[in-house]
Parts: structure tokens; sequence; C-alpha cells
């Protein structure tokens, strides 16, 4: 049986942790008595659809007719979807399941499952890793949402190309976040020629689903420190010396600023910093995954602090019971 590889398949192209388990007696019984000398047998959940694998013992006496009558009996007697599961395809087999409007999976190699409106083809001859994280620009999109939705024009009215020159990404980048959105299951994607994105989620519901499954990170790749910053940069207040523009909480001593990581590189390389080190200095410079200062900008206020969602990712491990406090005021004003 391949309930394992099943299970590691789904979760690398989907994201999706299914649990295969063996069916109750009573839908077996349902079955016809050859379906169990035939077939391995389990169920998995998908997207909250319950579905019955059917996985050929042998391949011997296999054809795409006899499949297809037994995937409509499963249908009939149980009134679930089955999900024909082989090792193995050859491209003629693969078509004519295809045309059949087949549920078939192949572990690691091609899923088909049009009782879902899923299809990935085959492109590769392993299946390419997909991050179970949230792309920075894709976390970005997030918050300035969420930021942003009292708005008159909210995001979700913006196409790709508007949304790309708000964020400052290319189209390109914009429609990979999309995608990683919409893997992830938080938004749906309407139009044609002109995309547009929808959330799945109002924000209090979305912002529980991120934080149960993990999926925000900080948006801080490095700390370094330097005594003295380049005079024609914008900078913004970030981690807890931005904590006193959204809580009861007074700045920290260190003053701490963001930056966005390529205008960072270009910097350092034009040594516009002075002592730059990892150890200590005047100022403790953030170097972000995107770029506080457009992020920043969906709050009417000027964008010389960092929105507050993104400083409270930057702390969301620290354990200072006034930091926590803190945090706690930033959710209930900005989520709830």
């Amino acid at each position: 049986m391949q309930k394992e590889e099943i299970t590691r398949y789904i979760f690398e192209v989907l994201g999706v942790s299914v649990m295969p388990k063996e069916p109750e007696q009573s839908m077996l019984k349902s079955l016809p008595m050859f379906f169990g000398s035939m077939y391995f047998i389990y169920q998995i959940e998908l997207y909250g659809t319950p579905l019955l694998c059917i996985e050929p013992k042998t391949l011997e006496g296999f054809s795409i007719g006899k499949i297809e009558k037994h995937i409509e009996i499963v249908r009939s007697n149980l009134q679930v979807q089955a999900i024909l599961i082989v090792n193995s395809i050859t491209a003629i087999t693969r078509k004519r399941l295809i045309n059949k409007h087949i549920n078939f999976i192949v572990p690691g190699k091609q899923l088909f499952l049009p009782s879902l409106l899923i299809c990935l083809q085959e492109r590769f001859s392993e299946p390419k890793p997909i991050a179970h994280k949230l792309l920075p620009s894709a976390q970005a999109m997030i918050i300035y949402w969420i930021l942003n939705r009292n708005a008159e024009k909210k995001l979700e009215q913006h196409s790709f190309k508007e949304i790309a020159n708000l964020l400052g990404y290319s189209a390109m980048a914009i429609t990979k976040a999309a995608a990683n959105l919409k893997l992830l299951q938080i938004i749906q994607i309407t139009g044609g020629k002109d995309k547009y994105i929808r959330f799945n989620f109002e924000v209090p519901a979305l912002w529980q689903y991120l934080e149960t499954n993990n999926l925000l990170t900080t948006p801080v790749l490095k700390q370094v420190y330097t005594d003295e910053l380049p005079t024609k940069t914008l900078f913004c207040k970030s981690f807890t010396s931005a904590l006193s523009e959204y809580t009861d909480m007074n700045p920290s001593r260190q003053p701490y600023i963001a930056i966005e990581k390529t205008e960072f590189g270009a910097l350092q390389k034009a040594n516009a910093f002075k002592n730059l080190n990892h150890y200590e200095g005047k100022y403790c410079l953030e170097v972000w995954k995107y770029d506080p200062l457009i992020v920043a900008s969906a709050l009417s206020k000027a964008a010389h602090v960092a929105d507050p969602l993104s400083v409270y990712l930057s702390l969301k491990h620290n354990t200072d019971e006034r930091i926590d406090m803190a945090k706690e005021q930033i959710i209930e004003k900005y989520i709830w």
C-alpha cells in the first residue's frame, strides 16, 4: 500500500496534511466482496471532502472500463468519490483517465482530482517542493490588506498590476504571491486579463488561520549595528522603538530602524554606514524581507514607523512580560 507516499505527496503539492485511515466495516459491507480482493481500500479527507482511495493490488487485468464501473459503484453505494491510486501509469492510460474525468493519483508524479477541481500536470521528473510558509511578498499583501481594509478602495479592488505598483513589486512577483496565497487556501483569484484577489476570510478568522497554521514569519532577516545613518535614505522606527506608536509601552533606549534588504545591500556596497557590525552601535538596523515603508503606508499616519502587525511578528518570540502586553494591544486594536 502507498499510504505514506500519498500522505507525503499531497502535503508536498497542496500543503495539506491528510491522514489515511481504514474505512468503517459498514462501508466495506456496502461494496461487492470482490473489492476486498482487488483493492487496498482506505479513506482520506481533503478540503473537508471525504474520499475513498482504491489501490489495485495488481495491475493484471487492469482496464479503464473496469475502473470506471468500480468507481461508479463506490459513488452510488457510499455517496462518496473514489480516487484510483497507482504507482505508475502510461501516457495513454493517463490520457484516457483524464478524458473519463476519473480521480487518480500517481504519488510523486501526478494528481488529477476533477471532483475537487484540482489538476496538477506532470512537468518534472520529481515533484517541485512547495513552500509551507508565506512568501514575504504574500505576507506584505496580507498585512497591507488588513490595515487598509477600511479604505475607500481596498486591495481586492486593485488588479495584480495595480497591487504591484502599490507594494513596489514586479507583476511577476505579485502573480507568484497570489499563487502562494491561493495554494494556502487564503484567497481566490478572479478576473480574466486583469486578475484580482478575493480573501476567503474576514480579518479575525484569517489571522487565527495564519497563527494556527504557523504561516506567519518575522519580516526581519537580520539585525546589524551602525554609528551613523545615510542622510538621504528614509528609514522607519521598528521593533521596540515602534511600540510607543501603537501601545502604552515607552520606546526602548536602543533605537531600532528598519530598511528593505535590497536597499540595505546597495548602501552597504557603497560604504554608506559608519562602523557597521553585528554587536553594538548607536542604531540597531533591521534588514527586512519586504519594504517596511510601503507596508506602513497602508496606515494614515506618516510612514516613518513600521506597521504594527510586522512589528508584532518581529517580537513574536520575545518573552518579556511588558512586550507581551504590548503585543496583545496590537492584536486587539488591529485584528479584532
